[in-house]
């Protein structure tokens, strides 16, 4: 792990020669693989060169103290390259939770980042309705904050339940109206 921080994917490469599979699935004191940092930081090139090596088994699913995956940690980390490549692992379960039971495409959506909701959507194996520890879905994150583009976007694709109620009983206009977000009301 720690050639990971002068970000030189041929010393990783070098390293995952001589490494076996528990080795480079070791997690640190935070419960963090070489992935998960590579991702977090937004490790393009290191994260490629990890993926690559088909003789070791990386845990592409690996999850750190706090809940997150590689997947959540590239989202947080606005890393939207990092995302995309992440996506493309067929095995890759992007709907994993963190301890709060957010997704990666809820976090997104907390912050209003279109560019990534728009690439976890494209890879259509996202829960739109997928619920967190209080009931909130992604779309009730996007309303409350009054991310209207993100909004509109999550209501094009079909299957998503715009009715859903958090474990106060709120919709996600329910959530838009209390925070005066007209924009998204008028979305809704």
């Amino acid at each position: 792990m720690y050639a990971l921080k002068g970000r030189n994917p041929e010393i990783v490469e070098e390293l995952l020669g001589v490494l076996d599979s528990s080795q480079v699935n070791a997690a640190n004191h935070d419960g963090d693989t070489a992935l998960l940092l590579a991702a977090s930081r937004g490790y393009a090139d290191v994260v490629e060169v990890l993926l690559q090596v088909d003789c070791l088994d990386i845990d592409i699913n690996a999850v750190n103290n706090a809940g997150l995956t590689a997947l959540m940690w590239a989202v947080e980390g606005d890393h939207v390259q990092v995302v995309r490549r992440l996506l493309s692992i067929p095995e890759l379960d992007a709907n994993l939770t963190d301890n709060h039971g957010d997704t990666p495409l809820a976090e997104a959506s907390r912050v209003g980042n279109l560019a990534m909701v728009e690439a976890l959507l494209a890879c259509s194996r996202c829960d739109l309705n997928s619920q967190n520890n209080q009931g909130s879905t992604a779309l009730m994150y996007a309303a409350r904050r009054g991310h209207v583009q993100v909004v509109q976007r999550l209501l094009t694709i079909p299957g998503l339940d715009p009715n859903l109620t958090d474990v106060d009983g709120d919709t996600a206009l329910a959530e838009a109206c209390h925070f005066g977000k007209l924009a998204v009301i008028e979305a809704l």
